[in-house]
């Protein structure tokens, strides 16, 4: 559909208020198109442009008071848009809240701020929330974690005109500033740190169905398998567990367990998921870590208060929030430092934070190779 100041558009209900993602819907056009026509921007057709303003003036059209901002150049404001999807439930991100507020500190020395969306869901939920941060005027976005590459390019149109990190991540084939976490390295070092106590068969608790359904991922699950591989550790696949809700790990476990010769250590998605592990194993009557080793990841202050301490993989969330927040402002600097819509920006930045192996109690030999080290 093409609209122009002729055409004939439908008035709103009396007392609801439209957006300029609204208007961008009715005129089939990205709300950055409507910013740039209500601001009186270049880039936008003068017929188009007419009609936009001709609509929103006929309408009572005001913009929000981060929208009036834009007409003086800055908001000082940027967008955080997360995409919840397994990240809500128990194998998901439990740091994710804590990096959030990581990022708002990281920025305010800059004279920035954060607000956050959570977008449950998929790509089009990512589109809601970005538009809803276009509305406000947001100066540059954070986003992730995605899916796939193809749910970036669902949302690229949005982000054409906006500065934007990938974080929380580990998409990599995509032409954007990325700043993520090394969680296949992570997953090596747990491999790496029960091979060296004598295990020779894990089993896997919280698998996510994005790791299942993408093994090339730079992710941990596929970090642990490809280092198990080499170091002769046994992950059968009917040791990899999904997990639906926390209520269903007393069930697996005493599904494992119950077997002959079950395998002697448990590698948990996180920490949260590894500590439920520990107290229906406590509850079955298994000790932790001597008759099952357990590990978490993520490393949340939890692990290290808990009984016994959790041996885990961690970040520093502090340096990873310092790094998006110095990307942003250096891409937020050069697009209002400079005049013209076409400048280029700093080349792609790629960062990624190594992780750190927390060996506490909850790991230790197997107890037929211990009894065997005794004598």
């Amino acid at each position: 559909m093409t609209m122009n100041k002729t055409t004939s558009i439908d008035t709103p209900p009396v007392g609801s208020r439209v957006t300029i993602s609204d208007i961008a819907r009715i005129f089939e056009v990205s709300a950055m198109t409507v910013s740039k026509a209500l601001n009186h921007k270049p880039g936008v057709s003068p017929d188009k442009a007419d009609a936009i303003r001709s609509y929103a003036q006929s309408i009572g059209y005001r913009p929000s008071h981060a929208a009036r901002s834009l007409l003086k150049g800055r908001t000082h404001t940027v967008g955080i848009c997360i995409r919840e999807g397994e990240s809500a439930k128990p194998w998901g991100y439990p740091w994710l809240y804590g990096l959030m507020r990581e990022i708002g500190l990281a920025l305010k020395p800059h004279n920035m701020h954060a607000q956050t969306c959570l977008a449950p869901g998929g790509a089009a939920e990512c589109r809601q929330a970005i538009e809803h941060f276009m509305e406000i005027g947001v100066e540059s976005l954070v986003i992730g974690p995605l899916g796939a590459v193809e749910e970036y390019h669902q949302i690229a149109d949005l982000l054409q005109h906006c500065p934007h990190v990938l974080a929380f991540d580990a998409v990599d084939d995509l032409p954007i500033d990325h700043v993520k976490w090394n969680t296949y390295l992570g997953g090596q070092l747990l491999a790496k740190h029960l091979s060296e106590l004598g295990h020779k068969r894990l089993m896997v608790l919280g698998v996510s169905q994005r790791e299942l359904d993408h093994p090339s991922l730079h992710v941990q699950l596929n970090g642990l398998r490809d280092a198990a591989k080499m170091l002769g550790l046994r992950i059968d696949s009917q040791d990899m567990y999904r997990l639906h809700q926390v209520e269903d790990i007393p069930r697996i476990l005493k599904d494992v367990y119950t077997k002959t010769a079950p395998p002697t250590a448990v590698f948990c998605h996180n920490d949260w998921v590894a500590m439920h592990a520990i107290q229906s194993l406590t509850a079955m009557g298994l000790g932790v870590p001597d008759d099952v080793s357990v590990t978490g990841f993520d490393d949340l202050p939890v692990a290290q208060i808990s009984t016994p301490g959790l041996t885990s993989v961690g970040y520093d969330l502090k340096s990873y929030a310092r790094k998006i927040a110095e990307i942003v402002v250096d891409r937020v600097t050069s697009r209002f430092e400079t005049s013209g819509d076409g400048v280029a920006l700093p080349s792609m930045i790629r960062w990624e934070l190594e992780p750190k192996l927390m060996i506490r109690q909850s790991t230790s030999m197997p107890k037929s190779k211990a009894s065997r080290r005794l004598k």
